[in-house]
């Protein structure tokens, strides 16, 4: 690995020797899941950056002992192909899948204004709204292709052949094919006892292939992987001893896709029918009513009669983590604006909640509200903040740690 990125370096210097393109691609480097996604999403970081700071974050198991999924694991691997052929990730996946088998309708990064591309959806305040495509070409190798239904159809064609086309041409070749769709890595040990609704539906193993989630349903191998970006959601399967392949495309970020994909693979299958759109209806019922009562108990529990303990200007300042770099907060007519350096999509208006603590009201209207503490010290002064925050799709704020940067005393 350090062959071809020598600024790539993990927090121990031993894992960053020790650590290979293989086990990039099978999410063992003992990471917090979508770690580093605070970094990349929605920021002005280029890739290169993006891996230089890969180095500040913390594991939180050992190496290679843990399934944990890492877009940044495959962002260096795409890193590593372009060192290694001398081309970018972009022209490698053009030159060596798009042209051969005929996908005249996918790109890396974002397509061209006037394309027929579907618009994203998400749901906000209850509504579904469409929200502008967001640029992840600084983490493209995890997830920034756009591709239609057909394009899809042939990509898929490819891997049920075991990487052959046609009659006389191959991509990648059988051993490669043994080596994709086996076991790397344990998703889960033991596996999670179903809910008990689905437990007809348990399965024997569940482990990761090279990109690929492996397992068995209905007593038959599933070859398969989801994936999800602001207003689009995409879920593909395999069963290959039907030599068949599902795929569902949608431009909402919904789980709507997984109820049309398990449909069909119980028609493919020829299992007992399930009622999925029932099931899934109900879990987000459930869900809506948990973060419902949620809020209603932060509400009830809110010091309303309390205010900040420090004027609004002595929140103002630079404030430092070292994975991510700098944000600041300003007062601005007469109240406190948060400012995250590299991404304009973290720009929130903070409102007191009580005491020390403010609501962020984000201006990205995808990123949801959630709170921002600064802590006094024994001196009285504020040194950090401390973000509640709920997990967007691919960014996690529990792994930031942001201390305020001392002003140099002037000379």
């Amino acid at each position: 690995m350090s062959k071809y990125l020598p600024a790539y370096a993990m927090w121990d210097p031993w894992v960053t020797r020790e650590q290979t393109v293989r086990d990039l691609l099978v999410h063992r480097a003992g990471l917090r899941p979508i770690s580093g996604g605070t970094v990349w999403y929605g920021s002005d970081y280029s890739r290169e950056e993006v891996l230089r700071r890969a180095r500040f974050l913390e594991p939180v198991s050992s190496f290679r002992s843990v399934f944990s999924y890492q877009n940044v694991s495959f962002l260096a691997a795409g890193e590593v192909a372009h060192v290694a052929a001398g081309k970018t990730w972009d022209d490698q996946v053009r030159e060596r899948i798009f042209v051969p088998l005929g996908m005249k309708q996918s790109t890396t990064g974002l397509p061209p204004i006037t394309s027929n591309v579907a618009s994203p959806h998400s749901e906000i305040d209850g509504l579904l709204r469409v929200v502008p495509h967001r640029d992840y070409d600084n983490i493209a190798p995890a997830g920034s292709i756009y591709a239609s239904v057909l394009d899809m159809a042939e990509y898929m064609r490819l891997h049920l052949n075991r990487g052959a086309v046609g009659d006389n041409k191959r991509i990648y070749s059988e051993t490669v094919a043994r080596q994709l769709f086996s076991p790397q890595s344990l998703v889960a040990v033991p596996i999670p006892a179903p809910l008990p609704e689905l437990v007809a539906f348990e399965p024997m193993f569940s482990a990761y292939g090279f990109g690929w989630f492996l397992r068995d349903v209905h007593g038959e191998k599933t070859i398969e992987h989801s994936g999800g970006v602001d207003g689009f959601s995409a879920q593909v399967r395999m069963i290959p001893a039907r030599r068949a392949a599902i795929i569902v495309l949608s431009n909402y970020e919904g789980s709507f896709i997984g109820v049309v994909d398990r449909h069909l693979a119980d028609m493919l299958q020829g299992a007992p029918q399930f009622d999925w759109l029932g099931f899934v209806q109900k879990r987000l019922a459930e869900r809506k009513k948990n973060r419902g009562d949620a809020e209603a108990k932060r509400v009830a529990e809110r010091k309303a009669s309390t205010k900040p303990s420090l004027p609004l200007a002595s929140y103002a300042g630079t404030y430092r983590d070292q994975l991510y770099g700098d944000l600041t907060v300003t007062l601005e007519n007469a109240k406190l604006v948060l400012r995250f350096s590299h991404t304009p999509s973290f720009t929130a208006d903070l409102e007191p909640w009580h005491y020390d603590t403010f609501r962020t009201h984000w201006r990205d209207p995808v990123v949801t509200k959630g709170f921002v503490t600064f802590p006094l010290t024994a001196r009285g002064e504020i040194d950090a903040l401390v973000f509640d925050q709920p997990n967007l799709l691919d960014a996690d704020f529990r792994e930031l740690d942001f201390h305020r940067v001392k002003e140099e005393p002037a000379h």
